[in-house]
């Protein structure tokens, strides 16, 4: 997916002066279509009420996050430096607001932070006036289409050079909007009405297709490009024309209409049996390998899951800092810092829905399958939530491989790992990481002092890089060598 830069694609619609084009209302039907490609499945939006720390995404613990938001792991573009976010005075009242406007999609509202392995969209309600910035929303959030990431960072503000005194519910809609894939429209009735009038506030996503709004391009006056390609606008809001939008039709193609038994949901997933894991104990054989297999299901068809392997001598025999190698979903599993410079986050792969893990079959963990395990003892933990905050009782098993280095007195054998690694790379070719990176723009190019956006439109991820420790060869199977074929948005 690709997320456009606002300094340079049609988000800056909502930091620069735009003119409203013509009311051109078109019936709806009644029923929406899933968005684009993938079917309508409900999501998580986690409103802070206590202090947020971000960080620039090439401080973040996971590497290979540049050009992307990370709330699980607070990780961001958006900032230049760490910052600490603390929650408005009136952040109650903000939670209340959009709730209430939020009811009739699938999407849980919840102030509790989810486990780092669930991707959420995270909305950060600040007050302060930013007056470097040109937003003409009091918003800095960047354009998700088809709000397929799951995993955006948006903001508000108190006012800018071109915003004055925000209705603030109506501000974090506008950014919830803005990472739900919607762009600016002309109805004054709609949230999505670009300029806003403030004067005035609504919290209605309008069933109704209006035409969208662009602002000019300062240096030759024609409009800007839509963020999003207007077919996803026509096909989610079922709009007849090009360059409308039915705000209302789009986000029930996105999340589906509110169904109680999901947003009341109590029930935990399920952990199956570990197919592939040692009994508690065991003893395996030196340079033995370990390949895991995990069903996990939930009633609400949404299962959450974190397989992790850990042990000292996954980081003095491979060089995996701190020893931990885990995999999950959205890029907040991986190796971490310090580990090959061009490692990448671990991901399940993409299910039909597109939006969260294929959960058709097991959770699988292959990518300590290609090469020997160092002597030690090791830690086996799965983990799973579902999206309404339900969390499993998590499966902990404990096992030893011979051949440590306080058996044998000498660091454990690594120099066939990286022919051990390349002449298995085809075996875990079910597992791809997800490594289609999207540039994360804003709306808000100045940025201000603690807020800031990127500064081009990069299509991919630029990754990270930093010092390589130790040897990690046998990590970047199935992580920087697997592509997950995914659909991939474009203007």
């Amino acid at each position: 997916m690709r997320k456009f830069s606002c300094a340079v694609m049609s988000c800056l619609a909502f930091g620069l002066s735009a003119s409203a084009a013509a009311d051109e209302p078109l019936q709806s039907e009644p029923n929406p279509v899933g968005a684009q490609d993938y079917a309508a499945v409900h999501a998580i939006l986690y409103i802070p009420t206590e202090a947020i720390d971000l960080v620039p995404t090439d401080e973040c613990p996971i590497p290979g996050q540049s050009g992307n938001d990370n709330p699980q792991l607070g990780c961001t573009d958006l900032v230049a430096a760490a910052a600490t976010f603390e929650p408005v005075a009136n952040i109650d009242d903000i939670v209340t607001g959009v709730t209430d406007a939020l009811a009739p999609y699938n999407v849980i509202v919840t102030t509790t932070r989810p486990p780092v392995y669930v991707p959420y969209q995270m909305l950060i309600p600040q007050d302060g006036d930013d007056p470097k910035s040109t937003s003409q929303t009091c918003t800095v959030a960047a354009a998700d289409c088809d709000g397929i990431d799951r995993a955006d960072i948006g903001f508000t503000n108190g006012g800018t050079a071109e915003c004055m005194d925000p209705d603030p519910v109506m501000a974090a809609l506008i950014a919830f909007g803005r990472m739900s894939g919607l762009e600016g429209k002309d109805n004054p009735m709609d949230v999505m009405m670009f300029p806003p009038d403030f004067t005035m506030p609504v919290t209605e996503f309008v069933d109704e297709c209006n035409i969208i709004v662009t602002p000019e391009n300062p240096d030759t006056m024609m409009p800007f490009p839509l963020a999003c390609p207007a077919s996803y606008h026509e096909l989610s809001g079922m709009c007849d024309m090009d360059d409308n939008q039915n705000s209302h039709q789009e986000l029930l193609a996105v999340y589906g209409a509110a169904d109680p038994a999901i947003l009341t949901d109590s029930a935990p997933p399920e952990i199956g049996a570990v197919d592939g894991a040692p009994a508690q104990d065991e003893v395996l054989p030196a340079a033995s390998m370990i390949s895991l297999s995990v069903p996990v299901t939930d009633d609400s068809g949404v299962s959450m899951v974190r397989i992790a392997i850990e042990s000292p001598a996954l980081e003095t025999g491979f060089g995996a800092p701190g020893g931990l190698v885990d995999k999950c979903f959205g890029r907040a599993c991986g190796v971490r810092t310090g580990g090959d410079a061009t490692a990448q986050p671990i991901e399940f792969m993409r299910g039909a829905d597109m939006a969260y893990p294929d959960q058709s079959a097991p959770f699988t963990m292959n990518e300590l399958a290609a090469a020997p395990l160092p002597g030690g003892d090791y830690t086996i933990t799965v983990e799973a939530s579902d999206l309404a905050g339900n969390v499993a009782e998590p499966f902990t098993v404990m096992f030893s491989v011979e051949g440590g280095a306080e058996e044998s007195g000498t660091s454990p054998d690594t120099g066939d790992a990286d022919a051990d690694a390349d002449a298995d790379a085809d075996a875990d070719n079910g597992d791809d990481a997800d490594d289609d990176g999207a540039t994360t723009g804003d709306e808000d190019s100045d940025g201000g002092s603690n807020v800031t956006g990127d500064g081009g439109d990069d299509e991919g991820c630029s990754c990270t890089t930093g010092s390589t420790g130790g040897n990690a060869a046998f990590l970047l199977l199935g992580i920087a060598g697997l592509a997950m074929t995914r659909r991939r948005k474009s203007a």
